[in-house]
């Protein structure tokens, strides 16, 4: 065990040496990255994966005993996923 964990913390060091580079990237780039994270999020693709999500709740609901507490925690987390700005906005007072 003691074998691996030194190679381990060789192969994390080496990793960190070379990555450095990495993290100059300059501040406007980090916004973009942060608009395309929240249109993955909130465009076609999540809500593909919301149907498909409420789908298989109400797959699991219907033919397998699904808590109908577990089926309302998911419909209440993908309006949150897609209120969040609106959220952000009215606790920002905007």
């Amino acid at each position: 065990m003691k074998k691996y964990s030194s190679l381990l913390l060789t192969m994390l060091a080496i990793g960190l040496v070379t990555i450095e580079p990495a993290f100059a990237a300059p501040v406007d780039n980090i916004s973009g990255v942060l608009d395309r994270i929240v249109n993955l999020i909130t465009g076609v693709w999540g809500t593909s994966l919301a149907i498909i999500a409420v789908a298989f709740t109400g797959i699991a609901w219907a033919f397998f005993g699904l808590e109908l507490r577990r089926a309302i925690g998911v419909i209440i987390g993908i309006a949150v996923v897609f209120g969040a700005a609106q959220i952000v906005a009215m606790i920002q007072g905007k």
